[in-house]
């Protein structure tokens, strides 16, 4: 939510409920490509820095049990058809997964899916397909737009897992309740 995206109401359902996946070595719903492709995008949107990112955390097999679970079938089909035009991007670019892309390659496919799906936060779509003076030509952008579920779901995912609670946010160390200024603490707390 502090990146400024909204949650479904599947996606409350799962926090509330307390929800973690309870198998990470299979997908219930996910196939092995569709998994490789969401989790290279989560990755994207919460990239390992000093600390892990959206995969050290599991997030797609977070993504994956709301699909299973939380989601309903036109949400599932429509999620699995964005991911199919992805795949057939990707194909067509010569890359099985994200990750083989270069990085202005993925970087523009990621500026042109987040400006497709969030359209206020940009000035001009257009200036989300330019990556280092070139053009990325036939990013997949249709409705409904992938990452308007998939953003929303990463950031829940990860800030609810024991890796973005612990080591991206600090725990409150503030009992009693006392100020302490930001600099001193370097993060936020969970």
């Amino acid at each position: 939510m502090g990146l400024g995206v909204t949650l479904t109401p599947g996606t409350i359902a799962a926090i509330v409920s307390g929800c973690r996946p309870r198998d990470t070595a299979t997908f219930s719903f996910l196939t092995e490509r569709e998994a490789a492709i969401v989790d290279g995008l989560c990755e994207a949107i919460i990239p390992q820095t000093d600390t892990p990112g959206a995969r050290a955390s599991g997030v797609v097999h977070y993504v994956d049990m709301l699909l299973a679970e939380f989601s309903d079938d036109g949400e599932r089909s429509a999620f699995r058809d964005r991911v199919a035009e992805i795949a057939a991007w990707l194909d067509h670019n010569g890359a099985a997964t994200i990750d083989e892309l270069d990085a202005d390659t993925r970087d523009a496919l990621v500026r042109t899916l987040d400006a497709y799906a969030f359209p206020d936060d940009y000035r001009d779509v257009e200036d989300a397909v330019v990556s280092g003076g070139s053009r990325v030509q036939g990013i997949p952008i249709a409705d409904p737009p992938l990452f308007r579920m998939l953003k929303p779901w990463t950031v829940a995912g990860y800030y609810t897992s024991e890796v973005g609670a612990t080591q991206e946010l600090r725990l409150n160390p503030m009992t009693p309740y006392r100020d302490v200024p930001l600099l001193e603490v370097g993060r936020t707390w969970a």
